[in-house]
């Protein structure tokens, strides 16, 4: 008995060895990260709440100004509006979400708390900054038709699993927020001067969870033969149907 005992214990212990094999542990610098990182689920929801009201408020102000101002105004106030959401995007709402579990079929809308595929992270997030879509039947697209719907005709695409091609070209870009499909996969790339960060669900052994790491070293990117990269920032069609509220369509 005493045999079997032990036997069981030394396979549970290489169990747990296998599983955390290869782990990966993120360090995230981001204020909002550690602020939240040691708070409950209720904590954290109710944080995240307060931070979601602010933004329909500053969507109210932006609508209530653009709709008593001039075309040249208006125009000011589209770009302004990329600038609020760029920063809110990368500074705010993904440190927010960092840590929550991956799963293929995930769909939570509390971050930290249940699991999230990839494709449902990415409209979550641009759902929760304002943007009216289809959250659930726009996640539910390939990543080229989730990246038609929110950048237009604002896509490019790399084959032949170019890695340095990708990196080339994203250095070529202006700093901002840009959703990136692959093979069997869609995401963030936050660009900040010459940092390039992937911000994903991450559906990889070593971090199945919502991660943001360095574009480069993202084992999805590595992996995939082709790059869909759309640029969120360039339709300005999108971001004055944010300032007016209006619903973006689905493209399927």
């Amino acid at each position: 008995m005493k045999k079997l005992v032990l036997v069981s214990l030394i396979l549970a212990a290489t169990a747990l060895i296998s599983c955390n094999k290869g782990k990966i542990n993120y360090k995230y610098s981001d204020p909002v990260y550690k602020t939240t990182q040691a708070y409950s689920v209720s904590q954290l929801d109710a944080y995240y709440g307060k931070r979601k009201a602010y933004i329909t408020h500053k969507n109210k102000l932006f609508k209530e100004e653009y709709l008593r101002s001039d075309a040249r105004h208006q125009s000011t106030l589209i770009e302004l509006s990329k600038n609020y959401i760029y920063t809110t995007l990368k500074d705010t709402v993904f440190p927010i979400w960092y840590d929550t579990r991956w799963d293929y079929n995930g769909t939570t809308q509390h971050p930290r708390h249940g699991d999230i595929a990839c494709g449902y992270f990415v409209t979550t997030c641009l759902r929760d900054i304002g943007f009216k879509i289809e959250r659930a039947r726009l996640a539910q697209q390939a990543s080229s038709n989730i990246i038609k719907s929110l950048c237009g005709s604002n896509m490019h695409i790399i084959g032949h699993n170019n890695l340095k091609g990708l990196e080339e070209y994203m250095l070529s870009k202006k700093d901002g927020i840009y959703i990136i499909g692959l093979d069997n996969h869609v995401g963030f790339i936050v660009k900040e001067g010459n940092t390039l960060h992937a911000v994903h669900s991450n559906g990889i052994s070593g971090s199945l969870e919502v991660v943001k790491e360095p574009m480069l070293k993202c084992k999805l990117i590595q992996k995939s033969k082709a790059y869909y990269i759309g640029d969120l920032m360039a339709n300005t069609k999108v971001f004055k149907a944010w300032i007016k509220n209006e619903k973006i369509p689905t493209l399927t």
